[in-house]
């Protein structure tokens, strides 16, 4: 209730906020939106890692996977083909296109505690198909 409370706040003090993400951790994202002019249009939608078990890999190091995450989000969220398609769509679309964006993090950063240190246990984009990510 308490970061329910927190999350209102911030809609409430950046008037023209239109969504917050919130990491996880292991537990994947949660994506939060608020439809322009109605306060009370409040939606979530709680992203899980979705890649498969057989490819994933014990825990190794958590350093930097937030860091990961942040990247790939940006990285897949300036792609022509959700940059452009958030400024002309409605806001149900834009929800959708982000949640895909933070799904594809999700499981980019999941593959980066499997190693040790930060940049160089961050999969460059040949490998992520081979490492169960899709996009």
């Amino acid at each position: 209730m308490l970061r329910q409370k927190r999350i209102e706040s911030l809609f409430e003090i950046f008037l023209n906020l239109k969504f917050i993400i919130v990491t996880l951790g292991a537990d994947g994202a949660r994506v939060i939106g608020k439809m322009k002019g109605e306060f009370g249009d409040i939606v979530s939608k709680t992203i899980k890692i979705s890649r498969d078990n057989k490819f994933r890999k014990p825990v190794v190091d958590t350093t930097g996977a937030g860091d990961c995450f942040l990247g790939c989000l940006i990285a897949f969220w300036a792609n022509e083909k959700y940059c452009e398609s958030f400024n002309q769509n409605t806001f149900s679309d834009q929800f959708v296109d982000l949640a895909k964006c933070v799904q594809i993090a999700c499981d980019v950063a999941s593959i980066s505690v499997e190693g040790k240190g930060t940049q160089k246990s961050y999969p460059d984009f040949g490998e992520l198909a081979g490492r169960g990510v899709e996009f």
